[in-house]
Parts: C-alpha cells; structure tokens; sequence
C-alpha cells in the first residue's frame, strides 16, 4: 500500500525547503490563526509539476517538527493496484494506520462488524470504514494528528467526482469538529486543479505561482547541465528551458537528457535548434517520444499494453517474458538464454542515461530501474518503453510508467492510437492480445516436462520445493495461469469473440499447471473440470456465453470437484453474472418438467453429497443470499 510513497524519490539537493518559510504552511504547521484555516491545507498544480515530492518533503519535515504528534498518510496511485486507488484503500489505509497508534483499538473493531448472515461473505463498505475512522480520530484525544493525502485527482471515483467530493466534505467535517473540540487535526491534501472542489476553510498554495518552485527548477537545470558551462550561450540555454518548463518539472527531466545528447556530439546549434522544436506542453513531448523512429514498434506497443491493462503491475522478469512470447515464436527461446537483449544500437542518449541509472524521476533523482540484478532484462524494458517506464522502490518492484500523465495520454488523448492500436476497441484488442501472449507462453514446449509429471501434494514440502523452482525457471507462468481467462473475458466483454480460442484451449494442460503453482489442495481441479465450472467459479459471465450451447449442461454433475456443478460453484461464489449466464443460455440441456425444477434437483444432488449448505428450501436459500431479481430470476428460469 505504501510502493507508490517510496517510489518518490527524496527532493534534489536543496529543492522544496522554502516550503518550510512559506506563510501558509507555518501558519497550517504551527496552527497560527487556526480559526481561519480548521487546519486545512490543499497544495495544488499542474501534471508533474513536482507536487508528490513536495508532499513526501512536507510529511518527512513534519515528522521532524512535531515528534510528539500522530502522523498517517495516504498516497493515490492510479498505476497501482485497487487499494492504491479507491475510496476504500484509503480509508482502510489511514484506519488501520491509527489503530497502531491508539490506546484499546479492539472498542472500535466492532464497528467493523458487519451482520453475519448464512452463507454471506461481509464486505466492509465506505460507510462503515468512514464511522470507524472518525471514531479512531476521536479517540486520539488531544493528542495532535496529522494527515497527509496525495494526489487525490489520481483517485477512481464515478464520472460526477461524488465520492471525491464526499471524501473532502468528510475530512473538513473532521478538522471543524476537532477544532470547536479544542483538538488539533492537520489535513495537508495535494492534488491538480481538477476536480474543481470549493472548500469553506483552509489554506491553498498554487505551486507554478510560487517564485521559489521556478527556483528549485532552475537549481535542477542548472546541476543538470552545469557540463554546458556558465558563457552567454550556456546561460541562454538554461534560461530557456526554464521559461518553456512553465513550472512543470516532468517535462525538464525528460527533456534534459535529450539536449546532453545534442551538446555531447559537438553541436552548439543542434542544443538551440532541438529545444526549439522539443514542444513545450507534456502531451506533445510524450508524442514525440512514441514517434521519434520506428524502431522496434512491435516491441514498444506490447510492452506499453502490458503495463497499461496487466491484471496487476508486472516485475521486470515478468514483462520481459511476457513481451517475449509476444515478438517471438515460443519454440524459439526459453528461460535458460542469456537473459536481456543486447542494446539496441539506436538507444538514444536519453534512455542510455536510463539504462545506466542515471535518469530522473519527477524529482530529479536516480531511478531505481537499474540499481539491482538482471540489467539486461532492465535495458530491454527501457528501450522497449522508450524510457517511459520504470520500477516501483517496494519490496518487490513492479514495472510502472514513469507518471500518471503518461498512462492519461496513453489512454486518454490518443497515444495508443500512435501505436496503431484502433481507436474504440484499443482495450479489448489489448486485452485479447495479452491473452494470446500467456496462451504463446503456456504451448512452449519448456513446460511439456512439467505438464507430463505426476502432481505432488500442495501442502507437501516436494509440492512447496516444485512450485518454487517452477516459477524461477519460468518466471511468467503464474500469471499466464492465472490470468489468460481474465484477459479473454475482458476481450470478449468488449466485442472480441473468443469462440475459436476456447475451441483450440489445451485444458488439461492448464488444469495441470494451475495444480501445480495452486498452494491449496482443496482449490486445485480435477482434469474432469470444464470451462463452464471454471467459468462459473470465476465469474467470466461472458465467456459461459461463448460456450456453444449445445456443449453445456446446467445440471452437469463432477462429483469430485469442489462445488460439485457450475451453477452451485456460482451459487457458493455468489457469482451472480455467471449465474445470469447459465440460466438465460438458449436451449439449454436441462430438466424443464413442471415440479422438478433444476435449482432444487441440484440442491437435492448437492446434500446427498456435501453438508456445507444446509438443508432448506431453494427460494428459501436465494432469498438469503441474493437480491430479489435474482430470486427472480430462478423462478423463471426453473
């Protein structure tokens, strides 16, 4: 939860410090004129102008400052996972954050506590984690807590901003309440300009606005190309990508390297003439970047897939494969090769700065894209991005762009369009492209070996041992597994069919390798598994529907597997989609007799069987567990 907080690189050099003697955050730090502010306190700016560093600054500063106070944080990601996302990451994130912090947090846990009901899987909602949270402020008493959010634009919210805006309503609610209260809550938020959100109290520092934000820029540019000297030209030349930054730090560290390479060749003119045709506005430069030469376009247009629309973010070995089996035919190449492609001869100087660990993030700093094993699977992934990728600073790095504004304009302004990715259906041809990688990378002949051994128990130190080496050997193999059908879903969910992929599908084999790597025995299938159960299981409602329907059975009995039947795995799952599939299928092979419904012939099946349902009429049941169309929907179906 904290990989995007690390991933920002501390402030270069001296950069950031006038935020410490800056009016509005002393009067919000050091709570002067409190009754004007409630301690709130929004630092806004444009696409990377530098905003996440200044948080990160402002939280370490503070911790410094006020040693005796609370501090919690959150940091939006939208390249990270859901919880790094949501209205619900970060509300879990700050309460569970505070728990660690108060006296007797179990009083508070029963806030938590949903009404537990037969066969109902609770789910926390915003609600509840919002009453949680306020009550846990509460009881910090008068203790002072601060609390830092960034990039609050970067959080997935509904088309209107109304969680957005429910969210700031909620944290204004609190620093009003703590401070009629006599308590001290400091809120810091960082954000762009949009969503356009008007608070009642607080402070707001606009970052281009502020002459000392020009002035870290302008001591990075001139530490950057301090080799350019300090003549009239060199001088011109700084002053110049200073005014054409307009306060956007992103665009000075992309473009930096770009005018090294010019100057290293020789040419003063070259430095001049580039700059001025380098546009100043970041879109436009990421438009140049993806469009400089042709040069290995099929490699840079399935790297960026992957890292826009991969289930979760890849490691680097991870990606590498994965574009591998994408570029080559799988018989060609195995894990044993030398690993990483040799450099292109092409690189250009901007990604061999990158590839040497001498590129920037927003801040200025190294990455860490090059600082561990494996460089050549790393310079593979920085040529093949076009040095728009780099690896999250966690505990197991994970490939990522190099800011929010590139995966925008990717997705949002017609990057992938650039890419000769077609306009409209680019998520569901990416989807189904990322399919056909992990089924490339299933049918190599490497894994025959493995796919012809008899399965070990999954709880077995053999098992644990087998599942560990198979991964080393074959690094992409998990997700492959465990994701083709997510990618296939998601294809055939947005007009791509996938009836003659389903059609060819090795299923044994799969079944197979999906034991293997499958750390529990009871979640393993058996090889009499079909895609209708898996399918149902999983809830891929779209590809039950790309079953031929003739070939699938409602009431199809596997007695071995876990749920007996597709239609009780969806039911166990609470798979409502797949349930909808199955029941609305056309000519379905079931019993329609009049008094013998399928619902109750298969709950009749299922506790001759199995006691984890207990024994109580079907309408009686769905009436429990699901909604009322859904209960509906079973009467006209049975």
């Amino acid at each position: 939860m904290d990989d995007r907080h690390r991933t920002i690189q501390p402030a270069h050099g001296t950069t950031c410090r006038w935020l410490l003697n800056n009016s509005k955050f002393r009067d919000w730090r050091d709570w002067n004129n409190a009754a004007e502010h409630h301690g709130f306190f929004w630092l806004k700016g444009k696409p990377g102008a530098g905003k996440s560093t200044l948080t990160k600054f402002a939280l370490s500063e503070t911790k410094k400052y006020t040693q005796d106070a609370i501090h919690i944080s959150f940091f939006f990601n939208r390249r990270g996972v859901d919880l790094e996302k949501d209205v619900l990451g970060i509300y879990g994130s700050l309460l569970s954050q505070l728990l660690t912090k108060i006296s007797r947090p179990e009083e508070l846990f029963t806030r938590l506590d949903p009404p537990i009901r037969p066969n109902h899987i609770p789910r926390w909602t915003i609600h509840m984690l919002k009453d949680a949270l306020d009550h846990a402020i509460q009881a910090v008493g008068q203790t002072r807590l601060f609390l830092f959010i960034d990039a609050l634009d970067e959080c997935e919210a509904d088309e209107l901003n109304s969680q957005i805006q429910d969210m700031i309503a909620f944290f204004q609610t609190l620093t009003e309440r703590s401070f009629s209260s006599g308590a001290r809550l400091n809120i810091f938020l960082s954000s762009r300009y949009y969503p356009t959100i008007t608070i009642d109290k607080g402070l707001e520092l606009k970052l281009e606005a502020e002459n000392e934000h020009a002035g870290d820029i302008e001591v990075y540019i001139r530490s950057k190309l301090k080799t350019f000297g300090t003549n009239k030209w060199a001088k011109a030349i700084r002053a110049a990508v200073l005014e054409k930054a307009q306060g956007v730090f992103l665009w000075v560290v992309l473009v930096i390297p770009i005018l090294k390479r010019e100057y290293d060749e020789g040419d003063k003119s070259a430095v001049k003439k580039k700059l001025k045709d380098i546009p100043g506005d970041l879109g436009e430069l990421f438009k140049g970047i993806l469009t400089r030469d042709d040069q290995r376009l099929e490699r840079m247009r399935i790297c960026i897939q992957w890292i826009l629309f991969a289930k979760e973010p890849l490691t680097h070995e991870e990606l590498y494969h994965a574009v591998l089996s994408s570029i080559r035919d799988p018989q060609d190449w195995d894990e044993d090769d030398e690993e990483g492609e040799e450099e292109d001869d092409d690189l250009d100087e901007n990604l061999k700065h990158r590839a040497s660990g001498h590129d920037e993030s927003e801040t200025g700093e190294p990455s860490t894209l090059f600082n561990t094993t494996n460089d050549g699977i790393r310079r593979f992934i920085v040529a093949s991005s076009k040095g728009l990728a780099e690896l999250t600073n966690s505990r197991q790095p994970r490939v990522q762009l190099i800011h929010e504004s590139v995966r925008e304009y990717l997705l949002n302004k017609g990057g992938l369009q650039l890419l000769q990715i077609e306009a409209g259906i680019c998520h569901a041809l990416s989807h189904d492209r990322l399919k056909s990688c992990c089924e490339s990378y299933l049918n190599r002949k490497q894994l025959e070996e493995i796919i012809s051994q008899e399965l070990l128990k999954a709880s077995s130190p053999e098992g644990k041992e087998l599942r560990a080496s198979t991964s080393r050997k074959h690094p992409f193999l998990e997700y492959s597994v465990r994701n083709i059908f997510h990618h296939a879903e998601l294809a055939a969910e947005n007009g791509v069919p996938q009836v003659d992929f389903l059609d060819t599908f090795r299923l044994r084999d799969w079944v197979h390798l999906y034991n293997l790597l499958e750390k529990h025995q009871i979640r393993r299938y058996t090889l009499e598994a079909s895609l209708t159960y898996i399918f149902a299981e999983r809830n891929f409602s779209t590809l039950i529907r790309s079953i031929p329907s003739e070939k699938m059975k409602l009431d199809e009995w596997i007695p071995n597997e876990r749920y007996k039947s597709p239609i009780y795995a969806a039911l166990a799952k609470r798979n409502s989609g797949a349930i909808t599939a199955m029941l609305s299928m056309p000519n379905l092979n079931v019993d329609d007799q009049p008094g013998a419904p399928v619902l109750d012939n298969l709950i009749e099946k299922y506790h001759q069987n199995d006691k984890v349902i207990n024994k109580r009429a079907p309408l009686y049941f769905l009436s429990e567990t699901y909604t009322s169309s859904m209960v509906l929907l079973f009467i006209q179906t049975g």
